[in-house]
């Protein structure tokens, strides 16, 4: 979040090369984010479906509402 800031700043109050700088700045973090997220994400699916539903770690803390499709289903 503090990077986005910074990022917003120099952008703001730069010019030419600061902008460029920003900008580039700026498309790495985010791309670096959804890279992150996706593949978190991916992997902890492939987990889940390794191990199955009926695991206690998985079944316990999460409520019906908020499970993923495939343990929604097999928990029911």
């Amino acid at each position: 979040m503090t990077t986005l800031i910074a990022i917003s700043l120099l952008f703001m109050f730069g010019s030419g090369p600061v902008r460029g700088f920003a900008v580039t700045i700026g498309i790495g973090l985010l791309t670096s984010m959804f890279t992150a997220i996706a593949v978190t994400r991916l992997l902890m699916e492939w987990r889940v479906r390794a191990m199955g539903c009926n695991q206690q770690w998985l079944r316990c803390p999460i409520p019906t509402y908020l499970r993923c499709n495939l343990c929604a289903k097999t928990s029911q």
